[in-house]
């Protein structure tokens, strides 16, 4: 699968910032155990066009999807409710060691059904900021 998702994001990341796509309703099965994570075409297209314009090449949007595989297939991360939001939508983070330096992976997830989710979005915030926000 990841390397479906790699794929499109090679085709998304050269088209124009608001191209349409076809089959953009498709979901893609991120991961799939004790719950269930999926991605729309749409949803990664959104996420390669706003990672663009927080110029992160095209490599770095490679990684953080490669990454994201990675987190959830060792299941280091936790799912916490994002207060900023509606009531169904949650962050997906990464957990780490050294809480006080590096990045984090950050998924916004909305929940469709219990133990099912779709991204919404995903990048990377510095593990400061995550600390900062699970303090508060």
């Amino acid at each position: 699968m990841l390397e479906i998702i790699h794929n499109l994001i090679r085709v998304y990341y050269v088209m124009e910032y608001g191209s349409h796509i076809k089959d953009y309703q498709e979901e893609l099965i991120i991961f799939e155990d004790n719950i269930i994570i999926k991605i729309k075409n749409r949803a990664l297209k959104h996420i390669v066009e706003k990672r663009k314009r927080d110029n992160y090449t095209e490599e770095t949007i490679l990684n953080l999807f490669s990454d994201i595989f990675n987190v959830l297939g060792s299941k280091n991360f936790k799912i916490i409710d994002n207060k900023d939001k509606a009531d169904n939508i949650f962050l997906l983070l990464e957990i780490i060691e050294d809480k006080n330096s590096g990045v984090v992976l950050v998924l916004e997830i909305v929940m469709e059904s219990e133990n099912h989710y779709y991204i919404k979005t995903g990048f990377y915030r510095s593990a400061k900021k995550i600390q900062k926000l699970l303090k508060e």
